[in-house]
């Protein structure tokens, strides 16, 4: 960032103490009231992005930076020349026009599911009426020894019938 002239920043860069060369490979001419807010915003999205190498430094292709200076710039002026901010405004319709296809398809989608639970819960709601109808129809009575508890009969062999009792008593006949 300068607001001098581009070639007086790039001898200052040079002279730095840097082991390479500074060359301008784009030029974005923004109003000054700007500048500030620009760069800082810059510097913030490149780290949130993870591209910091230190100081004013980071490791990432032309194009990127490019991209998101052209994104900030468009961001915090509302300008949209060409000249100034490249394809940014192009790139910000797209990404609109995504985000509003994505709404619709997970809208779209959250329909269908809730369509298909529906289904399952109106399935599984007359699954268990049916269960529990059959259940009604096929009980049987409960047989007096059943009921009372206190007796078990057991046939041994064809004559000897014994009577146990859950008290430990047997009597044999």
């Amino acid at each position: 960032m300068t607001t001098n002239s581009i070639a007086q920043r790039i001898r200052e860069l040079n002279s730095t103490g840097v082991p390479t060369s500074f060359h301008a490979e784009r030029v974005f001419e923004i109003p000054a009231r700007f500048l500030n807010q620009v760069e800082r915003q810059v510097h913030k999205r490149l780290k949130h992005k993870g591209n910091h190498h230190g100081k004013e430094f980071f490791r990432i292709g032309l194009s990127e930076c490019s991209q998101c200076v052209e994104d900030i710039i468009l961001e915090i002026t509302g300008e949209s020349s060409v000249d100034v901010v490249g394809l940014a405004k192009e790139r910000k319709l797209e990404a609109d026009r995504r985000r509003e296809w994505n709404d619709k398809e997970r809208l779209r989608r959250e329909k269908i599911l809730d369509e298909k639970n529906s289904e399952i819960r109106q399935k599984r709601l007359d699954w268990l009426s049916q269960t529990k109808l059959d259940t009604e129809k096929n009980k049987t009575p409960e047989s007096f020894w059943s009921k009372t508890g206190t007796v078990l009969l057991t046939l041994i062999g064809d004559t000897n019938i014994s009577f146990f009792s859950h008290y430990g008593r047997s009597a044999t006949f």
